[in-house]
């Protein structure tokens, strides 16, 4: 310890403490995230023998955890693998930007919180704290240590300015100052056990140029100074095929556009080369960066928007080389299409919308399918392909259409509940969109015997398309996807281009249920296209009507318990919505809780089903509040949320 007066300063040594048997930090997949509080005072001290303690005139106290990592590169995926506590993690994790384009929240330890927790709730494990943007405040790394979720700190660099792609290779101009700076962060940071890995900065290349030598070896030189044994990479990604895995975490990233669902199942999906080659064969294990399109929800973009622009949106295939410039607004907010390579349309796979407030919510569907399905298929190839995948990008400083879950107000986009439904659960069924096999994703510490999974096909109307089909599987290993080879799905002949509800059930020897999950699919074989049966559901009379009630729980003010029941006969409930909001009369502009948390939402219902949702809102709670239901096919409900 370091200890500073008028006089001068001196190093004083301690005696090591010991813990035995301490509690372990561990990434919230995994389990706790155990943190201990340590607290230094300095005392003034007598001459006099057996003096009394003197007075205390300094004292310091941080948070810590016990973790023990390790890292090497697997030799069969070629990806980075790091062990946590003697288990291997297969990273699943968001790139992160920056809180707010003006830094309005970066003394907010709420909004980190916040923030952080928006990751934790989609199931992701890490983030990437971009090279492209700022290191953060503490703040930020006690709320990632308390929800247990890992950083990947990168250094301020990216290809972008650094000589790569523009700018110069010799930037930053002060070498002295930016590594002053860097020393300063990892004193700042390096006592946080979320803190995974240092990086030297996002797409650097070529090795010998960026970072510039005397900043390459400064930055190493401090990481071994101050932080030895925390692992350290100089860049995310270098040159294509031609890789140094000491240099960079991966030889490529990307893309960066809507796919057609099945190639997710494909080898580093959607991934050419510059020469237009498909990178089906590259190996690229840990994948730093692929990304996609976004969208808020409607009531986020009416923020944002002039009357002027919420009169328009964009036409089919916009944005594409030969469809229409998209909107204003959309061009203007970094707008990426919704169409993939066969100019298929992901958001008018749902019909025409008629306004942009039906636009807006056939891209929340259309998002959902995208992410669940992406981080699925990285899911289905876990340590056979792959170690890590982290999204482009989860959160935005600023609203955008393009990359995030959720959006600057915190209100969340169907791409979270799509990554959610995906990746939440350690224990996870799912179906592979190419060859519709069933795959276990066991994610847990334990293994699982004798297990059973129940496919049920179900039309618009929820009678059952087929029979249900029923497969098994004898072990699930720890940290494994495993196959079913004994029953695939089968679609139904009868479904022609009609859309199907597919639920998948995984159950114990017991019939106890682990896990489930649903889709709602087109023929698999062709582009998904939902037009006629999700059209007449969306327009169909009467809509469906859904018999909802609302109760705060017990001994909390700001936690609620809604029951929903599908009282109709007639067709599905889809994509069913909530939302927690103010009374109209009683606030003006945006009426939403926000954040709020909830534990499901665009789910479906069939006829007479009913579902518990519970919700945590994050502020206002003190007052009369509402939830409001609604969804693809649903008569809006509004409920006074009693006590």
């Amino acid at each position: 310890v370091s200890i500073s007066s008028a006089r001068g300063s001196q190093l004083v040594e301690f005696t090591p403490v010991v813990l035995e048997a301490p509690r372990l930090w561990w990434p919230h997949t995994h389990g706790e995230p155990a943190l201990y509080r340590a607290r230094c005072e300095l005392r003034e001290t007598s001459q006099q023998l057996h003096a009394a303690p003197g007075l205390v005139v300094a004292t310091a106290e941080t948070n810590f955890g016990v973790r023990n990592v390790t890292t090497r590169v697997d030799p069969s995926t070629a990806g980075r693998v790091f062990t946590i506590n003697g288990v291997d993690i297969f990273l699943l994790g968001g790139n992160w930007i920056a809180t707010d384009q003006f830094l309005r929240f970066a003394t907010s330890a709420r909004r980190y919180f916040d923030e952080v927790r928006m990751h934790k709730e989609m199931g992701l494990n890490l983030i990437r704290v971009w090279g492209g943007g700022l290191a953060e405040r503490p703040e930020f790394y006690d709320a990632a240590d308390a929800l247990g979720v890992l950083v990947y700190q990168e250094f301020w660099m990216t290809g972008d300015n650094n000589g790569r792609w523009g700018g110069s290779y010799s930037w930053p101009a002060d070498h002295a100052v930016y590594l002053g700076c860097v020393r300063d962060t990892i004193r700042m940071v390096r006592n946080h056990p979320s803190l995974l890995l240092w990086g030297g900065g996002n797409e650097l290349s070529p090795a010998e140029r960026s970072p510039a030598p005397d900043i390459a070896a400064g930055i190493r030189g401090a990481v071994r100074e101050l932080d030895p044994g925390r692992f350290y990479i100089p860049s995310s990604m270098s040159g294509g095929s031609s890789w140094d895995p000491d240099y960079a975490l991966a030889p490529k990233d990307g893309p960066y556009g809507f796919l057609a669902l099945s190639e997710f199942y494909e080898r580093n999906p959607g991934l050419h080369f510059p020469d237009g080659e498909r990178a089906d064969q590259l190996r690229l294990g840990f994948q730093p960066e692929i990304g996609s399109s976004s969208n808020p929800v409607f009531a986020s973009v009416r923020r944002f928007a002039n009357s002027t622009d919420l009169k328009t949106f964009p036409q089919e295939r916009a944005g594409t080389p030969g469809g229409a410039r998209a909107p204003p607004l959309f061009e203007y907010h970094m707008h990426i299409p919704f169409t993939d390579d066969s100019e298929h349309d992901h958001v008018y796979a749902y019909g025409a919308p008629g306004s942009l407030a039906e636009y807006c919510l056939q891209a929340q569907l259309a998002q959902f399918q995208q992410f669940k399905t992406l981080f699925e298929g990285y899911q289905d190839a876990m340590w056979h392909w792959y170690t890590a995948v982290i999204f482009w990008k989860t959160q935005s400083p600023w609203p955008t259409f393009r990359g995030a879950m959720y959006d600057p107000w915190l209100a969340t986009t169907g791409g979270f509940w799509g990554v959610r439904s995906a990746v939440r659960s350690p224990v996870h069924v799912q179906l592979n969109l190419k060859t519709l096999a069933f795959t276990v994703v066991n994610k847990g510490s334990k293994a699982l015997t004798n297990l059973q999974v129940e496919a049920a096909v179900y039309n618009m109307s929820g009678a059952e398309a087929c029979p249900t089909i029923i497969g098994e599987l004898l072990r699930s290993d720890p940290s494994s996807s495993s196959a079913l080879t004994s029953e695939k799905l089968t679609w139904p002949k009868q479904a022609g281009e009609s859309a199907m509800l597919v639920r998948l059930t995984l159950r114990t020897a017991h019939s106890a249920i682990i896990a489930q999950n649903e889709y709602w699919l087109s023929n698999p074989s062709q582009p998904q296209n939902y037009r006629a049966s999700f059209g007449a559901l969306r327009h169909a009379e009467p809509l469906v009507h859904l018999q909802c009630s609302c109760k705060r729980t017990s001994g909390s003010i700001g936690e609620f318990i809604v029951e929903i029941i599908h009282v109709g006969h007639h067709v599905v409930a889809a994509a069913v919505q909530l939302s927690l909001e103010h009374p109209i009369k009683d606030i003006g502009g945006d009426v939403r809780v926000l954040p709020s948390w909830y534990s499901d939402q665009y789910f479906w219902l069939l006829p007479g089903e009913q579902k518990q949702i519970t919700i945590e809102g994050g502020a206002d709670i003190d007052r009369d509040l509402v939830v409001r239901v609604d969804g693809w096919n649903i008569k809006e409900v509004t409920v006074l949320c009693s006590s």
